[in-house]
């Protein structure tokens, strides 16, 4: 029971962490958008080109998400969320003191690729560890905290850069990172589950088995008083028996 209740909470915990990560990556996507004219002005480039951040960073966002989807299935997606959300502070970091167009815009990039698995791994956390009654719910506590992360950066973005100026914003989105920096870092020095390691699904994380269980195992009976009827085959019943359980 105690395991239980350990395994619970320490779920309970990783799903804030998670939801903290992608607030502050969906506020990352359109962070520099309404900043543009005061980048094209330092940086010496045109307004066309300063735009080429926005498109770079969602270009590296949208292609990166499948092979970092894939990585996920092979590793533990909690560890790599800690790893893409840690990068991401980073990246935000040093796009705060670029030197130039050419540095930003790489950085912009490297950002893109970053933070582009933290929300598809973040449902898929929840996916797998979070009781089929309860799912939906807190999936949209999930996409509210997405949400509410998109309007921040946007919003208190453009606040931000009247200031402190563009370079502000980096600033102010590594911040929103911070919660669920201090989540993960606070996971290996609670003694709790730490999130690089594999740890199976715990019986109460996957209420559906059972009933999944209890499904083959009614087929697997109407095969076996069929099989047994039709061929008096004791095979059969070893087959069934084996599928179902």
């Amino acid at each position: 029971m105690t395991d239980t209740t350990s395994a619970r909470d320490d779920v309970s915990r990783n799903i804030y962490i998670v939801m903290a990560a992608g607030l502050a990556g969906s506020a990352n996507i359109r962070s520099l958008d309404s900043v543009l004219p005061q980048i094209s002005g330092e940086m010496g480039v045109s307004l066309g080109q300063a735009a080429y951040l926005g498109a770079g960073y969602a270009l590296a966002y949208g292609l990166c998400q499948l092979p970092f989807g894939m990585l996920g299935d092979r590793m533990n997606r909690l560890f790599l969320v800690k790893v893409l959300t840690c990068l991401s502070v980073a990246l935000l970091i040093v796009t705060a003191f670029a030197p130039n167009y050419p540095a930003l815009l790489g950085l912009r990039i490297l950002a893109g690729a970053a933070s582009s698995a933290i929300i598809p791994l973040s449902i898929s956390y929840i996916g797998d560890n979070v009781p089929f009654e309860r799912r939906q719910m807190v999936l949209a506590m999930n996409m509210t905290a997405i949400t509410t992360g998109m309007v921040l950066g946007q919003a208190f973005g453009g606040i931000v850069a009247d200031v402190t100026g563009w370079r502000g914003i980096p600033i102010f989105i590594a911040l929103l990172y911070l919660p669920a920096v201090v989540g993960f870092w606070g996971q290996k020095r609670s003694g709790g589950a730490r999130c690089g390691e594999t740890q199976p699904i715990a019986p109460w994380h996957r209420p559906w088995a059972d009933r999944e269980n209890a499904i083959l195992a009614r087929r697997a009976g109407r095969s076996v008083c069929r099989g047994r009827a039709d061929h008096g085959d004791d095979r059969i019943l070893r087959d069934h028996a084996d599928a179902a359980f």
